[in-house]
Formats: C-alpha cells, sequence, structure tokens
C-alpha cells in the first residue's frame, strides 16, 4: 500500500474526499501530473492529502480515471487553468 492506514484529513472527517470538491467528467487542460495506479478514488484523496502534509509534493488536485483506477495527482488548482469535459474522468479540488 502506497500510505498508511493513519487518517488524516485536516478537518478532522473520517473521509478524505470530504476535503475535495468534484467536478464530475472533467479534466484539467494540459498540466503535469504525477500517475498512481490501481487506487480507489478515497485512496488517492488520501495519498493526495498525505503527500500534501509530509511536504513530498504540494498536492492541491487530482483526476481519477474510475474505468482503469489510475490516480493523477498535480499541484495546480482549476483558477488556475481551464476545465475541458472528460467523460472518462473526474476532476477533485482541494477545499478552502
Amino acid at each position: 500500500m502506497l500510505y498508511s492506514d493513519q487518517s488524516f484529513t485536516p478537518s478532522g472527517s473520517d473521509d478524505p474526499l470530504a476535503e475535495f470538491s468534484r467536478h464530475e467528467q472533467y479534466r484539467l487542460l494540459g498540466v503535469g501530473k504525477i500517475p498512481f495506479q490501481q487506487l480507489s478514488v478515497s485512496e488517492c484523496a488520501h495519498l493526495c492529502l498525505q503527500v500534501a502534509e509530509g511536504d513530498m509534493f504540494n498536492c492541491s488536485s487530482f483526476e481519477y480515471v474510475a474505468d482503469t483506477s489510475d490516480c493523477l495527482l498535480m499541484d495546480i488548482s482549476c483558477e488556475d487553468h481551464k476545465l475541458l469535459a472528460d467523460k472518462s474522468r473526474d476532476f477533485y479540488q482541494l477545499k478552502g
């Protein structure tokens, strides 16, 4: 497993997805993404929070491809880059 089982969310929630705003069937246009494979969407959210907390990577968003269980971590937000419709994935932006 790529992350610890210890829960971490800034708000103290048990659900790491509660920390993100979901943009269903969207992706960010042309940005660098760090890929991880075979993760659930919840594991992807947890990983993003964990690497941001550990100062390993400034993860502020991710895309999730449910059909392939691919997680794509990013250090940018949808305020800085254009969202494009994409039925193959969902975009998640860290709240706040």
